[in-house]
């Protein structure tokens, strides 16, 4: 013969007990166990989960500041995601000379083939969510990671209005990366060499697709 069912016993605030409920008792194992927040290791280096995760990002933007919170774990997934799938935290370490002279601010134009292709996001891409791909490469390299020309402020209006004017003489060129470095000479050409090179990997059109 079968087991009779768990009753369980609910006391109501009359402190009269309810009838017995014949509901199965729950595990306190499954109910305890919190959902896991950790990616799939298999998704990381996908680059169909990266578009998913931009088509969301591209979704949530149409009801903006609702779902806050889940705004800041999408953007932490994307960015993610990037950091895996473009080897962003494979780079082999820095070998830095011992310093010699004196600290100067150095810095290098790397400049963006919009006209060549003029469908990617290449700003979206170099900046990332939230600026996380810039910060990310910012702490990476020791170097100032900008965007700046024609086409590097979200606001075209504003940018048209800022043409002309003091300390914006930048949008008079074309789109470009600015990266500066405050260091000793041989060191901060290390640093900007190095900020160059993984830059460069971000202009490429074959990762500015997925944007």
């Amino acid at each position: 013969m079968p087991p009779a069912p768990t009753q369980l016993l609910t006391i109501h605030q009359t402190g009269q007990p309810a009838p017995p409920s014949t509901s199965p008792m729950l595990s306190p194992l499954t109910s305890a166990s919190p959902p896991s927040t950790q990616t799939d290791p298999s998704l990381t280096d996908n680059p169909e989960y990266l578009s998913q995760l931009l088509k969301d990002k591209r979704q949530l933007a149409a009801v903006p500041n609702m779902f806050m919170h889940i705004e800041r774990l999408l953007d932490q997934e994307i960015n993610k995601v990037r950091v895996n799938l473009f080897n962003l935290s494979t780079r082999p370490k820095m070998e830095l000379p011992e310093p010699n002279g004196e600290k100067k601010v150095f810095q290098e134009k790397v400049f963006i083939p919009v006209q060549q292709h003029p469908e990617f996001n290449f700003v979206g891409r170099i900046l990332g969510p939230r600026g996380m791909t810039a910060k990310q490469l910012e702490a990476d390299t020791g170097c100032k990671i900008m965007v700046r020309g024609r086409g590097s402020m979200r606001d075209k209006q504003k940018e048209d209005q800022n043409r002309g004017k003091a300390n914006w003489e930048h949008l008079d060129e074309d789109l470009h990366v600015l990266i500066q470095c405050e260091d000793h000479e041989n060191r901060a050409l290390v640093k900007l060499e190095r900020a160059k090179e993984e830059i460069m990997k971000l202009l490429k059109p074959a990762v500015c697709i997925l944007i």
